[in-house]
């Protein structure tokens, strides 16, 4: 007896059982496949992220000390005692970002 007229012997009820059950098995073996070579991506995308972030931040800790050298050039042409209180705040803000670890 071949394999075939065995299957033609079958109800249709165990035929779409027998169906049912390798469809649901391929399914999940497909999400099995798919599920690790999602998680690469979502690492990349956070490490991407994270790497643009980083760069912001050097790049506006870079613009305040620029703003920061300005300040300093400004005191000692004119000894204003305000050019000397911004170079503080600035002093205090570069360190509380640098201790404080948001480039983390």
């Amino acid at each position: 007896m071949s394999p075939f007229s065995r299957w033609m012997r079958l109800s249709l009820r165990v035929k779409g059982f027998i169906i049912g059950i390798a469809l649901a098995a391929l399914l999940v073996s497909g999400a099995c496949l798919t599920y690790p070579s999602a998680d690469p991506q979502s690492q990349a995308e956070r490490s991407v992220s994270h790497a643009l972030r980083v760069s912001q931040e050097i790049q506006e800790l870079k613009a305040a000390e620029t703003d920061s050298v300005a300040e300093i050039r400004a005191y000692w042409i004119t000894k204003d005692e305000e050019f000397a209180n911004a170079v503080q705040r600035d002093l205090a803000s570069f360190e509380e970002t640098i201790v404080g670890g948001s480039l983390s």
